[in-house]
């Protein structure tokens, strides 16, 4: 559909809480949980706000060029010092490593975990080549070789009962919680990218990276708006359930908020601000039986099918997706949905908006396929 090009951002800018006359706020749009300020002397004053306890601050970082001699005499006693750029990180996550290597600084990871979970081609080569170490599982850090790799800062995902990293803190390297994935705008998480660009010495790339997101993602919302006010509002269902669960997608969640800016609705989109709401298959299909559209993303080394989905969630067939032929799934074993979508949600809604509003999107498609 060529209609509409829509390359501006909309909204009003946010303005930090704590900004004075003599602090410059770098700004952020949409992201709510962090905030920056830049210092006369030329430091950033990071705030990363805690995700579950929004009246406090899950860690201050005072960020220091290196090229500035001293350390400032006007830090915050509680931060977390680190210079900057880094060039020898310890990253936890892949999400974070495809984005590091996005914004040309692949050669500052030094260190990872978990490296099962990694997809990353030129990552694995580094490790073969030693210029990458391998730090062990999370969940059991090998911390001699993190000791021995004397990281600039280790990224860690922090998680409401607190994670345990008591002996990796014990260490002394700096931390670096990486909050992004609780934000619950998608524009949201993907303007963090201004803050990883800082990290990295690589601000004016991240800036125009984001930049171009924004303008495809804010794109992509207003042709949907359009679209649906010509045909309506199609109902959409999201994934399959787990362990006798079905996480659906509550009011205001980052899912949520995928439906709505792509032109749909969401049948559970109601109640608390919750990510997900788990509930049974039963329920699900009585709220969401006549959903227009069915998008189901999975992890196995096979592919889905109608038939195999039937077979594994009897009730599927009682959809409305499902008999006719609306069922759509991306198979993340396979794909990098989840490591490129989190500062990529432009490609997540640039997939939404076809199959909700074009008539045949088969071939247009970033990580969906129909399921057959």
């Amino acid at each position: 559909m060529g209609f509409l090009l829509f390359l501006t951002s909309c909204g009003e800018e946010k303005k930090s809480s704590y900004e004075t006359p003599l602090h410059k706020v770098t700004g952020f749009k949409y992201a709510d949980r962090i905030s920056m300020v830049e210092h006369p002397e030329g430091w950033y004053e990071v705030r990363i706000i805690n995700p579950w306890d929004t009246v406090n601050l899950l860690q201050t970082i005072a960020m220091i060029p290196k090229q500035v001699d001293s350390i400032p005499k006007n830090l915050p006693g509680d931060a977390t010092i680190i210079r900057i750029p880094l060039e020898n990180s310890l990253v936890q996550s892949t999400v974070h490593i495809g984005l590091i290597e996005e914004l040309g600084s692949e050669e500052a990871i030094k260190g990872v975990s978990d490296v099962r979970f990694i997809k990353s081609k030129e990552i694995k080569k580094r490790m073969e080549d030693s210029r990458v170490v391998d730090c062990g599982s999370w969940l059991s850090p090998d911390l001699e070789k993190i000791l021995h790799l004397q990281p600039d800062a280790i990224f860690v995902s922090p998680y409401q009962e607190g994670g345990n990293y008591g002996r990796i803190t014990e260490l002394g390297f700096p931390i670096l919680y990486v909050a992004d994935y609780m934000e619950k705008e998608p524009l949201g998480r993907a303007e963090w990218i201004k803050y990883y660009g800082l990290l990295f010495g690589k601000a004016s790339e991240a800036d125009s990276m984001f930049s171009i997101v924004e303008n495809k993602y804010n794109h992509y919302k207003q042709a949907a708006n359009v679209a649906s006010q010509l045909t309506g509002k199609k109902k959409v269902l999201f994934d399959n359930p787990h362990s006798e669960s079905w996480y659906v997608p509550a009011s205001g969640s980052y899912n949520d908020n995928f439906i709505r800016d792509a032109g749909g609705l969401n049948p559970f989109g109601y109640g608390s601000m919750n990510q997900f709401s788990a509930l049974n298959p039963e329920k699900v299909l009585a709220e969401a039986h006549d959903a227009d559209v069915w998008i189901i993303r999975w992890n196995t080394p096979y592919p889905l099918s109608k038939e195999l989905l039937r077979k594994e969630l009897p009730i599927s067939y009682r959809f409305k997706a499902f008999e006719e032929n609306n069922v759509w799934g991306c198979n993340t074993n396979e794909s990098n949905y989840y490591e490129e979508t989190p500062f990529h949600p432009e490609r997540v809604l640039e997939d939404l908006y076809h199959i909700l509003h074009c008539a045949d999107p088969q071939d247009s498609l970033n990580f969906f396929n129909r399921l057959r």
